[in-house]
């Protein structure tokens, strides 16, 4: 069943041009009801009205449509492809970027045809198809290819990954944002590592993809670079995965200051390693120290390790939680809570001193040795 335009025009006639505008935006608002249940005909005939009248509007009226019916999941798909492909960014940027009710065919037919600003808002949907990200990334704009490689709902397939890793040669956005990917190759990350390192292997292996004609399946391939297990500030030898993720850290510090921004990112990846690191680095303690101190679950010494790295309430206990694997046994937060807000930066430090002190020694029938 399709609306007769002619019959909506005899109706709507008799209004002005601002009545109509808001008759057309109470309709639309009749899909942004939660409660609201219609049959399929029924949506379609008020989706035939507000998109009839719709393409008449202003850029300003479309504008908030758009906005009105960018998160509705069931509705007026005619009219939302419509405000979608609309020149104005203005007017597409919303549905572009939330609406469900559009396919990956409207998003790809819009990307081949549309310009940056639509590009982008494609880019920040919290989920895209291998399919809409490879056509965002053959467009290859800097902007897009930033956006695509920090979205981390964006599927990427392993030709679209190749091309984000080669574009982050020219551009350390690019760079950093895949670094943060969980679905990037462990030997693509590390090869990224060690580029913003500035190791000349790195480099080697870069080249040797393009002047040897490296096909994509051995570009991803590719083993890790070898590299010595790290070496804490104290001397001890790290394991290969605290190593690597020292390397890792340190190379996202060169593109900006290390923050507790950073150690939530890290524990929402599931990066556990690079937490201890992003830890160690904000409290200037040793990596040793404070991956021994987690290991061994001593509590006390952790949160005098978050208070020195200056973390909030709100990341501790993130730490905490993820640590204990999101359970909170006879009120273990709580009262983690309590010591953390008592506990002093000053005690902080008197606290992991001692610890450190104790290490050092042993006590053997009451007298005190030196360790070796």
């Amino acid at each position: 069943m399709h609306l007769n335009q002619s019959l909506l025009d005899h109706i709507l006639s008799p209004l002005d041009e601002s009545t109509r505008s808001r008759v057309v935006v109470s309709l639309a608002d009749v899909f942004c009801d939660p409660d609201a249940q219609f049959t399929p005909k029924e949506i379609q005939l008020y989706d035939d009205v507000v998109w009839s009248q719709s393409k008449r509007e202003s850029t300003q009226v479309r504008a908030i449509l758009s906005g009105r019916l960018a998160h509705v999941e069931t509705g007026p798909v005619r009219t939302v492809c419509s405000l979608a492909y609309d020149p104005n960014v203005e007017v597409a940027g919303p549905v572009l970027r939330h609406s469900p009710l559009l396919r990956d065919g409207h998003l790809c037919d819009v990307v081949r045809i549309r310009g940056e600003g639509h590009l982008c808002a494609v880019a920040l949907r919290r989920s895209l198809s291998e399919l809409v990200t490879e056509v965002l990334i053959g467009r290859a704009m800097w902007p897009v290819l930033r956006a695509v490689s920090a979205n981390q709902r964006a599927s990427l397939s392993r030709r679209s990954i190749a091309r984000l890793v080669e574009a982050a040669r020219a551009d350390g956005q690019i760079t950093t944002a895949m670094l943060k990917r969980t679905d990037l190759p462990v030997s693509l990350s590390s090869m990224l590592v060690v580029r913003l390192s500035e190791r000349p292997l790195a480099e080697q292996i870069l080249l040797k993809g393009e002047d040897s004609g490296f096909c994509l399946s051995e570009l991803l391939a590719v083993e890790p670079p070898q590299q010595p297990p790290g070496v804490g500030a104290a001397g001890s030898p790290l394991t290969p995965e605290l190593a690597l993720a020292e390397a890792r850290v340190e190379a996202l510090g060169r593109c900006g200051s290390l923050g507790e921004p950073d150690l939530i990112w890290c524990l929402d990846g599931g990066r556990w390693n690079d937490a201890l690191v992003v830890i160690a680095r904000l409290s200037k303690q040793t990596t040793e120290l404070v991956a021994q101190t987690f290991e061994s679950r001593q509590t006390t010494y952790a949160l005098a390790l978050m208070r020195l790295a200056g973390l909030s309430w709100y990341a501790a206990e993130k730490l905490l939680r993820y640590q204990a694997g999101g359970a909170d046994p006879e009120g273990y937060i709580a009262k983690q809570r309590r010591d953390f807000e008592r506990l002093s930066a000053t005690n902080a430090e008197r606290m992991l001193k001692m610890a450190q002190f104790r290490k050092r020694i042993r006590v053997l029938d009451g007298f005190a040795f030196s360790r070796k």
